[in-house]
C-alpha cells in the first residue's frame, strides 16, 4: 500500500466520516490507512454508496483472483462501511447483507517436531 488510492468524488465525503468513526473508536493510523486504501479501491468499481447493490459488489469480489485473506479484508472494510453507513441513517438497507461471506482459511500447523521439544536448549524458541 505505498501509493495512497484516489477515492471517487462520489465516496468521498461519505468514507471520509467514517472513517473518522474509525478513529474516534481507537482504530491505529495503520488500521484507518488500510481500510481506507480497500475501500477506495472498491469503490472505483461501483457507483455511487446510495446507488450500489449487493450484486454489484458480489460481481466485484469474483472479478479479481484474491487470496482469501485479502477477499475476507476487503469483504470485511465494504461491510463495515455499509454497516456504519446503515445504522447513520443514511441508507434504509444494507447492500452487503447477502454478499457471500468468506471462509475463514484453515491454518495449516506447522508443529515444533518432537526432537526440540526433548532438547532443553529451546531449539525451536531461537
Amino acid at each position: 500500500m505505498a501509493k495512497k488510492m484516489v477515492m471517487p468524488v462520489a465516496w468521498a465525503q461519505d468514507v471520509d466520516c467514517w472513517l473518522e468513526t474509525l478513529k474516534a473508536a481507537g482504530f491505529s493510523d495503520d488500521t484507518v490507512r488500510s481500510r481506507r486504501y480497500k475501500i477506495a479501491r472498491l469503490c472505483r468499481e461501483l457507483p455511487s454508496p446510495m446507488e450500489t447493490t449487493g450484486e454489484q459488489i458480489t460481481r466485484v469480489f469474483a472479478a479479481h483472483d484474491w487470496k482469501p485473506e485479502t477477499r475476507k479484508g476487503y469483504r470485511n472494510t465494504i461491510a463495515g462501511f455499509y454497516r456504519w453507513f446503515y445504522e447513520t441513517g443514511r441508507r434504509g438497507d444494507n447492500p452487503t447483507a447477502k454478499v457471500p461471506k468468506v471462509k475463514k482459511p484453515q491454518a495449516h500447523p506447522h508443529p515444533c517436531p518432537d526432537k526440540y521439544m526433548a532438547d532443553s536448549s529451546g531449539g525451536c524458541n531461537t
